[in-house]
């Protein structure tokens, strides 16, 4: 398939018609390199409905770290990444 929004459409048409197995092999078809967070969310989410709770979450938090973007403090001038507040407890006023 030629893009990923393709396979994502792909994947869901098999599994809308009730074909689980068949949408996770479609999406297991996508080379590493091309897989995007959306990729790794529904991928996550068909290996929980599969009670692989185990691959899920690693497939959750992979799709979690396409998340993070840079973002900009004007106040200083220079650029952090987005995480989460609790990591930032020492930077607060």
């Amino acid at each position: 398939m030629s893009s990923i929004d393709e396979v994502l459409s792909a994947a869901r048409g098999r599994d809308v018609a009730g074909d689980l197995r068949g949408a996770m092999a479609v999406l297991d078809a996508t080379p590493a390199g091309q897989r995007t967070g959306a990729w790794y969310y529904a991928r996550g989410t068909m290996a929980l409905r599969s009670k692989d709770a185990a691959q899920a979450v690693t497939l959750f938090e992979r799709a979690v770290a396409f998340l993070t973007v840079p973002i900009h403090n004007l106040g200083s001038g220079g650029g952090k990444w987005a995480r989460p507040p609790e990591t930032m407890v020492n930077e607060l006023p």
